[in-house]
């Protein structure tokens, strides 16, 4: 329940479960996908990974570890991940208010506050990504994100004039 509330790519929710007596499989739901708005799938990716993070996050919540084994399967190239439960575990602080946080995400299309986010904040981010598998890049310089947001502005005139993917959106 918790994992289909994750955020999704324009709101596709391209993610599959399959309940297994010990053990839930994730998968890339293909019949979600965007060709035009995401010809590579990564949006579609990033969200199923939303979804598995979603379910890691609601059993450790409910006192179990996770058991997860990230999949690539050449028999099952759509299926992303397999989870099982782990040892009994005490949830931090921190996961407990992710937790709840879950039904109350919404998508914000508004401005961003004008304040500076703290360093502290952006630490702890760059950590959790890393503690993830990822990685976080700020963007420090105006100069920098001046041109990044050039970038995404020209991005959109150019996709906003294809017939295809405005049809698709």
């Amino acid at each position: 329940n918790y994992a289909i509330l994750a955020p999704s790519g324009h709101n596709t929710q391209p993610w599959l479960f399959r309940i297994k007596k010990d053990f839930v499989e994730v998968y890339f739901d293909q019949t979600a996908a965007l060709p035009v708005v995401d010809p590579d799938n990564r949006e579609l990716m990033m969200s199923v990974g939303a979804a598995l993070f979603n379910l890691r996050l609601a059993l450790r919540y409910f006192g179990y570890s996770a058991d997860t084994a990230i999949l690539p399967d050449p028999q099952k190239p759509d299926l992303a991940a397999r989870v099982s439960l782990g040892r009994p575990y005490t949830p931090t602080d921190d996961e407990k208010e992710m937790f709840h946080a879950i039904p109350g995400r919404r998508t914000n299309r508004s401005a961003f506050e004008p304040r500076p986010v703290a360093e502290t904040l952006l630490e702890a981010l760059k950590m959790a990504a890393n503690q993830e598998g990822a990685w976080l890049y700020v963007v420090e310089r105006e100069d920098v994100r001046n041109a990044v947001a050039d970038l995404v502005a020209e991005g959109d005139k150019i996709q906003w004039q294809n017939k295809q993917f405005r049809r698709e959106l």
